[in-house]
């Protein structure tokens, strides 16, 4: 009587669902604890400041084209639309089937962390990580608060009636998809760690409190088990089509578009050539991989003196890669894999054979343009290199052979190119040996 029906329901051993409401419980307590004190160390703590900044630019590092993709398509699953269409469809469901007490309990999975996150976003508002594309500032985790209360009441929801055995994977299943949500959310650079481990925590605590709220009732009735399959097929269905609406428009506002700068060609050839990396920035932090070219002109013109003396461009379709398990292709038949630099595949690139093996050019570009009395240029920075042919039972591929100077040595003998000029010299702050560079200008 003094403590009301909740912790009554959890302490008392006849009750059906003591155990899971006990285990909420524990969550419930956890999860407040440590949001409490993340709260207050987070804005007087350097250390919470300076793990953002490292887990933010280290995965800035890990970026490149393949995973940018598939982190947007698993970040577009914490929309605040999709989750109030899966909300809508569940409460139309619920509704059609007059489960009143599990419609206001599901209605408030949604609708109570999205006045929270509102609330949060005028209280708590906070600049988000540097070069993201949303405009609006963040807050604790907004979109990660409504992932972990939506899909892990859902989670709830269904164990209530699930068998036992299928509780633990049903439990586990939206445990990883809120994690992958908060990853991508990571990866992407949308959120500070700080404020991703907070909305875990907040929207973990108000799930284990709605749980309790809910499952305390142990004579609730049970959903009808013959449509959850049209109910989770529906659910699987929008969550999959989804992000094929909205993925072009986000990837588009995801690529921020650098800033160019502007080099004089005399400026370029003097020193303005040792601005540009000396070496790739790869996914594994070797950096083993000097950059031996530089090129001004436009990508066309690259191009058309490049396939003027032989260079082509490398067979990008599919069925080329099924030469990795084929031992007679020829070198020049197998797939020439793209390289990562600061988290970005080359632009351009191009292969030629000749009678001393396969060679390749690979360039990215440096948004600097570089002017001369004809005109300006764009500045393309990369490495000709040499392949050859590696293999391991049953596979064939193509490695980058690390020796870089005999390479440049030959492409410098190659015609037609309309002027070079040849360098060697120590790159500022590089503590790499001298490094030879090759300065080739295409005109505008």
């Amino acid at each position: 009587p003094v403590v009301g029906e909740i912790p009554a329901a959890i302490i008392s051993r006849e009750h059906k669902e003591a155990r899971g409401l006990t285990l909420l419980a524990l969550v419930l307590l956890l999860a407040t604890g440590c949001f409490i004190l993340l709260s207050q160390i987070a804005g007087h703590l350097p250390l919470v400041q300076n793990l953002d900044r490292l887990v933010f630019h280290g995965l800035h590092a890990l970026r490149n084209p393949l995973f940018d993709h598939a982190m947007l398509v698993i970040s577009s699953l914490g929309d605040t639309i999709l989750l109030a269409l899966v909300t809508g469809l569940i409460a139309l469901f619920l509704l059609h089937q007059r489960h009143w007490l599990l419609l206001w309990h599901w209605l408030a999975a949604f609708l109570f962390p999205l006045l929270l996150v509102i609330l949060l976003h005028y209280l708590y508002a906070a600049p988000r990580p540097p070069g993201t594309p949303v405009s609006p500032p963040g807050v604790l985790g907004g979109h990660v608060i409504l992932s972990t209360s939506v899909y892990g009441f859902l989670a709830i929801l269904l164990g209530r009636d699930a068998p036992a055995r299928w509780r633990l994977p049903l439990y586990l299943l939206a445990t990883l998809l809120v994690l992958l949500i908060a990853f991508a959310r990571l990866y992407l650079g949308l959120q500070w760690l700080s404020n991703v481990v907070g909305g875990l925590l907040l929207g973990l605590a108000w799930t284990a409190l709605l749980g309790i709220a809910y499952r305390r009732h142990a004579r609730l009735p049970s959903l009808p088990k013959r449509r959850y399959v049209v109910l989770t097929t529906l659910l699987i269905g929008g969550m999959l089509i989804y992000p094929l609406f909205v993925h072009p428009s986000r990837l588009q506002d995801l690529t921020v578009t650098p800033q160019e700068y502007v080099m004089s060609r005399t400026a370029w050839l003097d020193s303005g050539w040792q601005v540009i990396p000396a070496r790739r920035e790869d996914l594994r932090g070797i950096n083993d991989f000097p950059f031996n070219l530089q090129w001004r002109g436009s990508a066309t013109a690259i191009d058309r003196l490049l396939q003027a003396d032989g260079w082509r461009r490398p067979d990008e379709r599919l069925r080329v890669y099924f030469n990795w398990l084929n031992p007679n292709a020829e070198p020049a038949a197998l797939p020439l894999l793209p390289h990562v630099h600061a988290g970005q595949y080359e632009q351009l690139r191009w292969v030629k054979t000749t009678e001393e093996g396969l060679y390749a050019i690979r360039l990215w570009p440096s948004h600097i343009e570089v002017t001369d009395a004809e005109g300006a240029a764009p500045l393309w920075y990369g490495n000709v290199t040499r392949l050859e042919e590696a293999g391991r039972p049953g596979l064939h591929y193509l490695v980058t052979v690390r020796e870089f100077e005999q390479p440049l040595r030959w492409f410098r003998t190659q015609p037609g190119l309309r002027e070079s000029v040849f360098i060697t010299g120590r790159v500022r702050h590089d503590r790499v040996p001298p490094r030879t560079v090759l300065l080739v200008d295409s005109g505008p």
